[in-house]
């Protein structure tokens, strides 16, 4: 599977970097890719820190995981959060919703953690 870096992150880097900008394609890899490539029966616990791959996660990805960590952040417009805790109940985990620090005066609809725990 090769994901792109999508225009708004590119666009953001050049703002930041300026000239220093270097645009690349990766490859990129599901988990279940990985969970099938290293033969994982279980996973117990899967940290996502990608910004913005959390909201490519499907059923298949979290079959055989028991516990995920996600830090979130609303990107795009079609970036929700209503959307990953959908994912997560109909993949039947209990949820914690937190604020990434207690001094985080941003919405909790467009940044924080998820701790989701397989009932």
């Amino acid at each position: 599977m090769l994901l792109r870096i999508s225009y708004f992150f590119l666009e953001f880097f050049r703002i930041l970097l300026g000239a220093n900008t270097i645009k690349r394609e990766v490859i990129g890899i599901s988990i279940k890719s990985i969970i099938k490539k290293f033969n994982l029966p279980d996973v117990y616990l899967s940290k996502l820190d990608c910004k913005g791959c959390e909201y490519y996660l499907t059923k298949e990805d979290l079959e055989n995981v028991h516990g995920v960590e996600i830090e979130y952040y609303v990107y795009l417009k079609s970036h929700k959060l209503s959307n990953l805790i959908d994912l997560f109940n109909i993949c039947k985990y209990n949820l914690i919703i937190f604020k990434n620090t207690p001094h985080d005066l941003g919405s909790i609809k467009n940044r924080g953690n998820i701790l989701a725990e397989k009932i």
